[in-house]
């Protein structure tokens, strides 16, 4: 009898654990076909950061264009003038306020980890670096979580928000608790990209360091 009802709970924990796996899979799969559809992306972002408690911090806007693989251009231009540009090979961090730029190897975790690389890089291997769960429909937008399988990584969960048209909104809790809403508008998917965008070259007379 014991025999029995050991066999019956152990098969019962392995379908459970079946199950699981299978909406994981097919969650991860849903994302995936998302980003595949998304070769291109261009468009204005709007973005406010918040902390912890939800007091506004941050508001800034500025203009963003995404190619797979490994390509993305973001342009804060206000209030404070930032530029963080990827070729694939490198990315480059340009402060014009503090005449620097800060070089690095596209292949560091840590750039891998931020959110533009996230969505212009393979999606092959989004599953061996992030838990990835559909969060269902809200207000007509499709959510996707994504939690990182290592505790090293910037953030603890990237939210991302489709609609029929494509990406809306990303959402990125840091480890400090802080709260980053990227609200993406005039978007423009699978358009050709001005390649010159993804090409940077420090200006003269400005600190580079090659981190």
């Amino acid at each position: 009898m014991k025999l029995h009802f050991r066999i019956t709970l152990w098969a019962l924990v392995l379908g459970m654990l079946s199950s699981a796996f299978s909406v994981a899979a097919e969650d991860l799969n849903r994302l995936q076909q998302r980003l595949e559809g998304m070769k291109t992306l261009q468009g204005d972002f709007t973005q406010i950061l918040f902390d912890d408690d939800g007091t506004v911090l941050e508001e800034s806007q500025g203009e963003f264009a995404l190619e797979r693989p490994g390509k993305f251009y973001w342009h804060t231009q206000e209030p404070f003038e930032q530029l963080l540009v990827s070729d694939q090979q490198f990315l480059w961090l340009y402060d014009p306020d503090l005449e620097q730029v800060t070089q690095r190897s596209y292949d560091q975790e840590q750039v891998r980890g931020t959110p533009a690389a996230i969505l212009s890089d393979d999606v092959d291997g989004l599953g061996e670096n992030f838990s990835v769960q559909y969060k269902g429909a809200d207000n007509g937008r499709q959510l996707f979580s994504l939690r990182p399988r290592v505790d090293k990584d910037l953030f603890q969960e990237l939210l991302l928000a489709f609609t029929d048209e494509g990406l809306t909104e990303i959402r990125v809790r840091d480890n400090l608790g802080q709260l980053t809403i990227f609200t993406l508008v005039d978007v423009r998917r699978n358009e050709p990209v001005d390649q010159r965008l993804f090409e940077f070259e420090p200006p003269e007379g400005v600190d580079v360091l090659v981190d």
